[in-house]
């Protein structure tokens, strides 16, 4: 696929039919980190593309982000919002970002967003209503962050994830055999010169 040819590859078969049903378009797979952990991509929600790139043919304007991988191949980014650091996971298949109410407070304003939850594992198209917190600056790295941000906020024990509603703003290189992850600074995309894959919808 996209010029990457992985031999013996290990899957699984599912039943995406909740998940069709809930999303209303039809999904024939799923790319895992299993599938992406192979070789470094640049993933582009903006352009809807995902492109399997060599090292040397990294953008040089790129920013290194702040992250630990999981044993299970997930990666985390060690962010904070004006003080101190917590982990979110990188979810590029999830729509919504979600972040500690201890780390990042609801907006006194009182706004919210309402979410349908929708999983491979069965249908659950409940709508849910959610907090958003304090629009804020958000520093993922030494020398990355967003501004203007506002994460849905969770209670102990929830998700904490960057959704696709954040890479919306800039792209993304993750480099599994690396263990490093880098973003792309909004008005600064360049072209990537490598294999680009098919277009690709995921969700988790």
């Amino acid at each position: 696929m996209g010029g990457l040819h992985i031999k013996n590859f290990f899957g699984l078969a599912l039943d995406l039919t909740p998940l069709q049903k809930d999303m209303q378009v039809k999904i024939d797979g799923i790319l895992g980190i299993n599938y992406l952990g192979f070789s470094p991509f640049l993933l582009s929600v903006r352009n809807a593309s995902l492109q399997f790139l060599e090292r040397s043919r990294f953008p040089q304007h790129r920013k290194p982000l702040d992250v630990e991988r999981d044993p299970s191949g997930i990666f985390y980014i060690r962010c904070s919002r004006g003080g101190d650091t917590f982990p979110l996971a990188l979810d590029s298949g999830s729509s919504l970002s979600m972040a500690p109410l201890e780390q990042w407070p609801a907006d006194p304003d009182g706004n919210q967003l309402t979410t349908k939850a929708t999983d491979i594992n069965g249908h659950n198209g409940d709508c849910t209503v959610m907090k958003l917190g304090i629009p804020s600056t958000l520093r993922m790295g030494p020398d990355f962050q967003m501004d203007g941000l506002s994460f849905a906020v969770t209670g102990t024990g929830g998700r904490y994830q960057i959704g696709v509603d954040t890479f919306q703003h800039f792209d993304i290189i993750i480099d599994a055999p690396q263990g490093e992850v880098f973003a792309l600074p909004p008005h600064s995309r360049p072209e990537p010169q490598g294999q680009k894959a098919p277009d690709i919808k995921q969700e988790s």
